[in-house]
This record gives C-alpha cells, structure tokens and sequence, in this order.
C-alpha cells in the first residue's frame, strides 16, 4: 500500500482500517496515540475481541525495524507470558504491510506509579523483570569498553551546560580508569530490552508488563541495569535513603541480587556503564533548573565514589 501520502493521524487511521479490510482482520482501529511523519505509527483499538495495539510502519527503515520487533516479540513472547512480570504478546504481524498488532497491557506507566509511591518493594521488580528478560541469554563475552567510552565520549561533547560537561569530562576519565580494569576480563551479555527504564513498563498493581521491545540486542547486562538506575536519578525519583554511584542503591542492591552480581560486575563493570548512560543522553540548553541540578547531583554522587 501506498504509504506516502500518510501526513496526519487521521490519514494513518484511514490507512490502517483499509490495510486491516484488505487483510480481512477483525479489527477496529479507536484512536492514534502516537504519529511520527515518515516514520511510524501507534494506534489503539481491538482485534479479535482484545484490547490492542497497532505498530503501523511508514517508512522501509521502520518496516526493517518493526519486523525486527516482530521477532523479539515471538522469541520472548512465550518465556514471559504469565505470572507477575510479563511482555505484551504479539498477536499478527504482516510483513506485506508493515502492520504489528499486539496485545494491549494493562496498566499506568511505571514511573508515574514511583513518582507518587517512592517504596522500596518497586526496586525488586523493575529488577526482577530484567533479569527474567536477559535470563534465557546469558553467556560471557570478551569486555570491549571502548564502543562504550567512543559513543559517551561523542554524546557528552554536545552537552550545553558547561557545569555539567566539566563533571562529563571527568567521568570520562574514570571510565577510562575503570577500562583498563578488563581486558582480559570477560563480561555477561544477553538479549536485552536496549532502553530499559520505568516509562517502559506497565504496573496494574498486580503485573509489570514490559513494553516497547524493539532496539532488544545482545548487549552486557549492566547496560540496561545502568539505563534503569540513571534514569530515576535523572529525575531525582528515590526508593530508599541512601545513594551510590550517584545513583538508588536500593535499587543497585536490587539488581545484584536478582542478577547474581560477582565483585568485578558491582566494582567495574556496573559503574563504568553507569557513567556511561550519564553521558549518553546530555540535558538539552532549555532542561528546567531542577533537572539540571538533579544531574549534577548524580555527576557529583558518582565521581565521590572514586575520590
């Protein structure tokens, strides 16, 4: 189907409903949720009687990534399909038309539920979710820091704020330090969720339900464990009193335990990926003073470690 003309929500509605037709689905698309010209889709609606999710593709680049998430969803799908801590489970895919229709999780974004009630019994789970992703992957690879150190390096040279790239520099320093820690050193890997933090997942008070699973890759585990643990204390969101690694060591804590931490993970690996995801995403020039000061907190947290 010709998908150039698809400028607007309304347009992608009308597209999907005709792509659901042709394919004689039994679907019935409610409202667009999300609209990115060229690029992609998200709808809401029901197929087959079931609260779901439409992924709608709108470019050959999105098609590629949507059929990769189609993959992800099928492999995982199966290994977190009940219990407490789930994934949303696929429901079509066509290639034909770049059409993914999932189920649609119950549930209020994670981090609105930690904003509101900052309790330790949360860090368990967003561990435990993790570690039941990455389980059925494991294996240890030969450490390769220096991806890492390249891309944090090329994210922090855009930060704005010249209070917060002094500090950047610094932690690049130490991550550098910790790099040479490695080598010959082997780290775990698995496959991943890639951006692993609470606005990913759905809490209805009884499941934690994973969402948005499309950049998994095989990656060392600490990344996402990093990704999670930066992005509350970016916004200045605790579970417990005490920090580490500028960082919630509740939550820190949390993860060890669910992922079996050996010593090299929590005093190598683990920080250098924490001052990694510090990096990777820079505040921009207009980020309001709080979150500015929130980051600079974490920056001086995780620096006092190694003074």
């Amino acid at each position: 189907m010709d998908i150039s003309h698809v400028s607007d929500p309304k347009s992608v509605i009308q597209m999907t409903r005709q792509i659901c037709a042709s394919e004689s689905l039994d679907a019935q698309i409610e409202r667009c949720i999300r609209f990115q010209k060229g690029r992609y889709a998200i709808l809401e609606g029901n197929f087959c009687g079931v609260p779901a999710i439409f992924r709608v593709a709108l470019s050959d680049r999105t098609q590629l990534e949507l059929q990769k998430t189609w993959n992800e969803v099928e492999r995982i799908g199966a290994h977190m399909a009940d219990g407490s801590l789930r994934v949303a489970q696929g429901l079509k895919y066509s290639a034909k038309s770049g059409l993914l229709i999932s189920e649609r999780a119950n549930g209020d974004p994670y981090l609105t539920i930690l904003k509101q009630q900052p309790e330790t019994v949360h860090a368990e789970r967003i561990a435990n979710w993790l570690a039941q992703y990455n389980a059925p992957t494991f294996e240890w690879r030969k450490a390769g820091p220096s991806h890492w150190i390249k891309q944090a390096q090329k994210s922090s040279a855009r930060q704005p704020h010249d209070f917060l790239r002094s500090k950047e520099i610094q932690i690049l320093d130490q991550m550098a330090v910790l790099a040479t820690q490695f080598d010959p050193q082997n780290w775990r890997v698995a496959i991943s969720h890639g951006d692993y933090h609470p606005n990913n997942l759905l809490w209805d008070g009884n499941v934690l339900t994973g969402i948005d699973i499309g950049g998994s890759a095989y990656l060392p585990i600490y990344k996402d464990i990093a990704r999670s643990l930066v992005h509350l204390a970016r916004r200045d969101i605790k579970l417990g009193a005490a920090s580490k690694l500028g960082t919630d060591k509740t939550l820190i804590d949390a993860f060890t335990d669910a992922f079996k931490l050996n010593e090299t993970e929590i005093q190598s690996y683990l920080p250098f990926f924490i001052g990694f995801e510090c990096l990777i995403k820079v505040e921009t020039l207009d980020a309001p003073v709080w979150r500015q000061k929130a980051a600079e907190r974490m920056y001086d947290g995780f620096l006092a470690e190694f003074s």
